[in-house]
């Protein structure tokens, strides 16, 4: 035919593109899928081939690559012969280090469109597998079946959390992270956790009186009110959520809370019809599978240590508030800190994140000033969240140590029904992720006032 075989061109590009995710990422990359090839032109015997790859989006595990290949013939221009764009992954699915910042317009475009390209990839997973209602009539036959599932679902999902391995992370940093993932029953389960150091009750109640709290953490969040009390520990509730069209999305959930085991609680609400709520024209009815909030208690024992700083750099560099490198010959590593260590107050001020330490620092510009840090492992906690109201438990927690709370938010929607339910994933995650910061800044402001209001609800264990 006297043109090079397509298989062959497209070898060279595979290896001019890992070639640019290794050296982007500095760690092994394996090439995961390709996500598009075009064939311009074709690739003639004795053409000069070249290849030029870049990468253009680094998401949690891996990276988009663009290939150009072009053809150069004696006394012709050059041709533009093939363009792909390549998915390579870390190896073991590790997170990669660095990120990355267009510096042009066009490697801006190049870095929306890889984002573009991933909603593509996210949606025609969802369109590859089938449909089936969601919802289940609430009827007296059939609530108390519901019951049990919609808390025996909820704990299956979350105990998956514990295999890694099955779960695509979108997003991490030092206290939140946010997960996707494609079981073999056809359910695609999005999952979001956060931990934070707040009393768990106040978390529980924040979490369960969504009338009352959640306006000011949920950013997709429009009203709501409770249609029908059950018994003290389930009702069926109506929720109007915010999409990206000017029709909201509702929702008529099956809403039940328990204490499952020592230190653990959950609210977990499904879809259900119900005669008392039928769909309203000025909503687009939307159905989730098992889905909520788990909430797991644990102490830390970890160690404390307060040093004080001289004005100037610290020679630390941080990656989120835990200390990922020391200068050689900075105040930090003459201080005696190590790697590893989680900064989390400057002077008596909290510090939640690389904002809030920059500020506290430009404070104490002129002036010497204690950062505290803490190391250690964190242990699960032996006593279960109470609320108030419940008999104390004799056990203390031992002198030094705090109580860390771990909040899990899980929902489960058949493929199909996600656009319908969220919206894309991608810009799901961001709505998440700055929700969850929120949440967490709301809940050491709100424990003093949570003490005061008490808490009407009920755990049944």
């Amino acid at each position: 035919m006297g043109n090079c075989f397509g298989g062959q061109a497209m070898a060279w590009m595979i290896a001019c593109g890992s070639v640019s995710a290794h050296r982007f990422t500095r760690q092994k990359m394996i090439l995961r899928f390709i996500d598009q090839i075009s064939f311009i032109n074709p690739v003639m015997l004795a053409d000069r081939f070249s290849v030029k790859s870049q990468v253009n989006h680094c998401f949690h595990d891996s990276v988009e690559v663009g290939v150009r290949a072009e053809t150069h013939s004696l006394g012709q221009a050059s041709k533009h012969a093939l363009s792909a764009y390549f998915i390579f992954e870390t190896d073991q699915r590790l997170p990669i280090q660095y990120s990355l910042s267009p510096d042009t317009p066009a490697d801006t475009r190049r870095n929306k469109e890889a984002l573009g390209r991933k909603r593509v990839r996210i949606k025609r997973e969802q369109l590859r597998v089938g449909h089936q209602p969601l919802s289940t009539e609430f009827t007296n036959k059939t609530k108390l079946g519901l019951m049990f599932l919609n808390i025996s679902q909820l704990m299956r999902v979350y105990n998956r959390k514990l295999m890694k391995e099955s779960w695509s992370i979108h997003y991490r940093s030092e206290y939140i992270e946010v997960a996707t993932q494609q079981s073999m029953d056809k359910i695609s389960v999005f999952r979001a956790t956060s931990k934070t150091y707040a009393d768990p009750t106040f978390v529980f109640e924040v979490l369960h009186d969504f009338t009352k709290w959640r306006r000011k953490w949920d950013m997709v969040y429009q009203g709501g009110k409770i249609v029908e009390t059950i018994d003290d520990s389930n009702d069926i509730i109506h929720l109007i959520m915010k999409t990206k069209d000017t029709k909201l999305n509702d929702f008529c959930l099956l809403r039940s809370w328990r204490q499952t085991a020592p230190g653990v609680c959950l609210i977990s609400f499904r879809s259900v019809k119900h005669p008392k709520l039928p769909e309203d024209p000025r909503y687009t009815r939307a159905n989730v599978l098992s889905s909520g909030y788990v909430i797991k208690t644990k102490t830390t024992r970890q160690k404390i240590k307060k040093i004080c700083f001289a004005s100037g750099s610290l020679g630390i560099t941080f990656k989120g508030l835990r200390v990922y490198s020391l200068v050689a010959d900075g105040q930090a590593k003459r201080l005696g800190v190590k790697k590893g260590w989680l900064l989390t107050h400057v002077g008596s001020n909290i510090v939640r994140d690389q904002s809030d330490l920059k500020e506290e620092i430009e404070k104490k510009k002129r002036k010497s000033f204690t950062i505290t840090f803490c190391y250690g492992k964190d242990t699960p906690v032996l006593t279960l969240p109470r609320l108030k109201g419940d008999k104390k438990d004799k056990k203390r927690i031992p002198p030094g140590q705090k109580e860390i709370c771990e909040l899990t938010y899980i929902v489960q929607f058949q493929d199909q029904a996600f656009e319908l339910a969220m919206g894309d994933v991608v810009g799901y995650n961001r709505v998440i992720v700055r929700s969850f910061e929120k949440l967490r800044k709301l809940l050491p402001t709100g424990g003093q006032q949570h003490i005061a209001d008490g808490n009407k609800s009920t755990l049944r264990s």
